[in-house]
């Protein structure tokens, strides 16, 4: 069955003055007449009413015609439930109401009988349970046209409702103070908002999305994945903190610069779906695309710096607290007067990035950031422990490649006449600082991490991130809430790979942003960040159940020897990946997860049967003890749980007939979620090292050819729940087809098994 899982509660509110704000309390003290007043609210005909059962004899106009002077919480939850269009019959039966609810995982009372003395209560908490689509039941009456003709934005129960449908569109100009683009004068960025017709003045969301004015064809530019390991001097990097940008004069530009053109065919469109529900909640919504980007200045840095300081004024703009202007020549300029002062940043992965850059100079006007899927160091994004690797999905991607793919400026012809040959000697630049070549971790990589300074952060920050997301890897949101000490961090971690959790149904995502966002942004206290548990982790064995935790990373560790004896094998995975798979990576991982024969000798396997039910919760540590034939060499490592019996799926499917809007009027969209299935395996965690790096991505160590060394993996961050009947299976190689560099010329590897060991932290 489809669960509705609740982290919000509620109890902190006063019913009936909340009612009263919706005008859904009757002013009689009568029991029945304050019964019908609410279920003729609820129910639009009277021929509706005679639709909806009260128990199996009588329909609910039938109980409200005999004026009843109480009635029992099973009655109350089978009406509500009806009108939340749940399926008596189908989902749930006559009797069996409640249970219905505690089994879908919903917070009701606990009361077993509905009087004059608590009859708000009961409404107030079925306004608040989540309908058979995902949305509250005031949500959806909201959706339905309940609230009319209303110019202020509407709170309740600590939310906002969505009350507007009206908006205005302008467009700004913002000074960076910053020349990315070389020209001797400061670079100007575009600014779009949309906000409410309101007379009220209303806070801003901010989403830093490169990608909103259009993106580049870049199958032709991706880097090669194949090559040998190069072989690096022995050295350290010495940390001297990140490059900052000089501040540049601002240039007179009246008539000088081109206006931006409207949306083509190369521009993006698809905004972020969470801006949109907050549009008609009484949020202004900005887009800033930022340097490099149709219609703005500048180039693109991916992830430095520059981007930072770039957002850090439009925070200060979009909050009042700085002047931007009305036109690209700075002519006229403008403190906004319809924001409340108030700033909040949103977006996934590259968007939700650049909100934690921003966090960490906490510029004046920012509140909070929610980031879905988020970078918290680009070297955990595109390099591992002094290797090249990719983020899943994108072999040959690298920094340079994603500031073509965001470099839109040049869609104006004007544009690109002006800029392209800057932009290839900027491109080349970049192209030799991220350095392909070693893997190391250098200036470029320091200049995006964001972790040194995350003990900075002093907002309050929301993550959601996928467990199985190998694009933005887990490790970016475990590390930066465990860095970010002085602020108050709480995680979701859904069981999805690179997706927005907005629209599924176990959670209730948009009703713990809602309240997110209007305590941080409204001032409109709702104990939001005292209710949320540190950690909220959906279950990977049953995916309809989430849990609260106080932190994640247990400091139990189960250790295991990996062997009794010596193990070599022989790392030629590139031929066998071209000759016997044809490049087919799907084919090849299940063959490899499987434990095909063709993999014998390639690999080392290790199957562990653990005989107990535990949680593996942090990260899994090798101790490996190996050796050689090279001067370098890789070391990959994969954890997979084999014949997962009722595992729960990595990307959503539809729940059937389940529709629900972000805001009125807008075309209804499938409500998701994760199903149980058994799979022959299911990747647990991987992680990857350069055996010249095995003392940090900063540090090189010199291999010899067949002397044994020392070393410690750390795999990527989970939580995964084991059986007492599950089998995991523990893979060391070499080179990976998904990830690593591909290597060509076959290199021998030997374990020294004894002196080899897997910890696996659990609780």
């Amino acid at each position: 069955m489809t669960t509705y899982h609740a982290f919000s509660k509620y109890d902190q509110f006063d019913p009936e003055k909340e009612l009263r704000k919706i005008n859904f309390l009757s002013e009689t003290g009568n029991f029945a007449d304050r019964f019908s007043f609410y279920f003729e609210k609820l129910v639009s005909s009277e021929d509706q009413l005679n639709f909806i059962a009260a128990d199996k004899n009588q329909s609910l106009a039938e109980l409200i015609s005999q004026k009843p002077k109480c009635l029992s919480s099973e009655v109350f939850y089978t009406l509500v439930l009806q009108i939340m269009d749940f399926n008596l019959g189908l989902e749930f039966q006559i009797n069996h109401a409640i249970d219905f609810l505690k089994t879908s995982e919903q917070n009701i009372l606990s009361e077993s009988i509905v009087d004059e003395s608590n009859i708000e209560k009961f409404i107030f908490n079925t306004l608040n349970l989540r309908s058979a689509n995902g949305l509250s039941l005031i949500d959806n009456l909201a959706n339905d046209g309940f609230l009319k003709n209303i110019n202020s934005p509407l709170f309740f129960a600590g939310k906002t409702l969505p009350v507007f449908d009206q908006y205005v569109r302008e467009n700004y100009y913002l000074d960076t103070r910053i020349d990315t683009d070389q020209d001797g004068f400061s670079d100007q960025v575009l600014v779009e908002v949309t906000r409410p017709k309101t007379n009220n003045k209303v806070p801003v969301i901010l989403c830093a999305d490169p990608y909103y004015k259009g993106t580049n064809e870049m199958s032709e530019h991706l880097n090669s994945i194949e090559g040998d390991l190069f072989v690096k001097e022995p050295g350290v990097f010495k940390d001297l903190g990140m490059t900052d940008y000089p501040e540049a004069p601002t240039k007179n530009m009246i008539n000088s610069l081109d206006q931006p053109t409207k949306r083509s065919a190369n521009q993006a469109t698809k905004d972020f779906p969470l801006n949109d529900y907050f549009l008609a909640r009484g949020f202004a919504v900005a887009y800033v695309a930022g340097l490099g980007t149709r219609g703005s200045d500048g180039m693109r840095t991916t992830g430095d710096a520059a981007e930072t300081i770039t957002y850090c004024h439009a925070v200060k703009f979009l909050s009042g607290n700085e002047a931007g202007s009305k036109t690209r020549d700075g002519a006229k300029k403008i403190i906004l007067p319809w924001t409340n002062g108030s700033v909040a940043m949103t977006g996934r992965s590259y968007l939700g990035t650049l909100a934690t850059a921003t966090a960490t100079k906490n510029p004046n006007g920012l509140k909070t950031i929610i980031s879905e899927s988020a970078i918290s160091n680009w070297y955990d994004y595109y390099r591992e422990n002094g290797l090249v690797v990719a983020p899943g999905g994108y072999p040959g991607e690298d920094a340079d490649v994603l500031a073509l793919d965001t470099y839109s400026r040049w869609f104006d012809g004007m544009q690109y006449l002006k800029t392209h040959q800057l932009f290839q000697n900027f491109m080349d630049e970049l192209k030799n600082e991220q350095d392909r070549q070693t893997g190391n971790y250098n200036q470029f990589w320091r200049d995006r991490n964001y972790l040194p300074e995350a003990d900075q952060i002093q907002v309050d920050c929301l993550y959601a991130h996928g467990l199985n997301d190998w694009n933005v890897k887990p490790i970016n949101v475990y590390n930066i809430f465990h860095q970010a000490k002085n602020a108050k961090v709480k995680v979701i971690l859904h069981q999805g790979q690179h997706i927005s959790p907005h629209d599924l149904a176990s959670i209730d995502y948009l009703d713990l942003c809602n309240l997110w966002l209007t305590d941080h942004l409204y001032e409109k206290e709702n104990h939001v960040v005292d209710m949320l548990p540190p950690v909220m982790v959906q279950n990977n064995r049953n995916p309809g159940h989430w849990s609260g935790l106080s932190d994640w990373g247990s400091k139990h560790q189960k250790s295991i020897k990996l062997g009794s004896n010596l193990f070599s094998y022989t790392d030629d995975l590139t031929r066998i990946y071209r000759e016997k798979f044809n490049q087919n990576l799907t084919d090849y991982e299940s063959a490899f997860a499987l434990k095909d024969e063709i993999f014998k000798d390639r690999c080392f396997y290790k199957d562990l049967n653990l005989k107990e039910d535990l949680v593996i919760d942090g990260q899994i540590n090798l101790k490996v003890k190996m050796s050689t034939d090279h001067e370098t060499g890789i070391l990959s490592a994969a954890l997979y749980e084999i014949n997962a019996s009722k595992i729960s799926t990595t990307v959503t499917n539809p729940v059937p007939n389940r529709f629900f809007q972000l805001i009125p009027g807008q075309e209804r969209m499938p409500l998701k979620d994760f199903q149980q299935k058994n799979a022959a395996y299911r990747l647990i965690s991987f992680g990857h090292l350069n055996l010249q790096n095995i003392e940090g991505p900063d540090r090189v160590n010199q291999v010899i050819a067949n002397q044994e060394i020392d070393l410690t993996l750390a795999l990527q961050p989970t939580i995964y729940q084991l059986d007492k009947n599950s089998t995991l299976r523990l893979v060391l190689f070499g080179s990976d087809m998904k990830y690593t560099t591909h290597v060509l010329t076959p290199q021998i590897y030997q374990l020294d098994l004894p002196n080899s060991q897997i910890e696996i932290p659990y609780k």
